[in-house]
């Protein structure tokens, strides 16, 4: 792989990944949310909202925040999903960042997944957190998560709105690859 890479490859290009899915095996959310769930009759309900959000049924910030109260989510599944996100990584996918960054490449990260989540992720591969666009959950006094922060993640095509965003910002040098959905 060092010695066959492409010829654009030794000009710097952007590199847009996914996180769930992508970066890492799993949904970070349905996970999160499941692991905290002990009725299986609550975890049907997220499977259900999940699936309809991503065909386009559901609106994407509603079944967020729907999921998130169902779970009854806090601060503290986050943190522990935050510390554990790294043996989850994609077979594969360490060495590929490893690669583009050896080659100077610039890498991104834009889900909807949230921020605190992903970025353990991005120190790993020294992607730099400004580089980094997920979304934030709301948590109240007591750290149980009551929603998410409004934001462009939150929203249908709003992967498509924070490239758009980078493009006209000329944060994109190069060819620009995206991977995932």
């Amino acid at each position: 792989m060092e010695n066959n890479f492409h010829p654009d490859m030794a000009r710097r290009n952007s590199f847009i990944f996914d996180f769930d899915s992508t970066i890492v095996t799993l949904e970070t959310l349905d996970t999160l949310i499941k692991r905290n769930m002990e009725r299986d009759e609550d975890r049907k309900k997220i499977d259900d909202i999940t699936t309809r959000a991503m065909n386009g049924e559901l609106d994407f910030n509603a079944s967020i925040t729907t999921r998130l109260r169902i779970s009854r989510a806090h601060r503290s599944h986050f943190a522990r999903m935050a510390a554990e996100i790294g043996d989850f990584l994609t077979p594969g996918m360490g060495e590929v960042l490893n690669f583009l960054n050896r080659k100077k490449q610039k890498l991104f990260i834009v889900s909807a997944a949230f921020s605190e989540i992903v970025r353990p992720v991005a120190k790993l591969f020294d992607i730099p957190l400004d580089d980094c666009f997920a979304n934030e959950y709301l948590s109240d006094a007591d750290g149980s998560v009551i929603g998410v922060r409004e934001g462009p993640l939150v929203h249908e095509g709003g992967k498509s709105a924070v490239v758009r965003e980078l493009k006209r910002e000329n944060r994109l040098p190069g060819l620009v690859v995206m991977l995932g959905d």
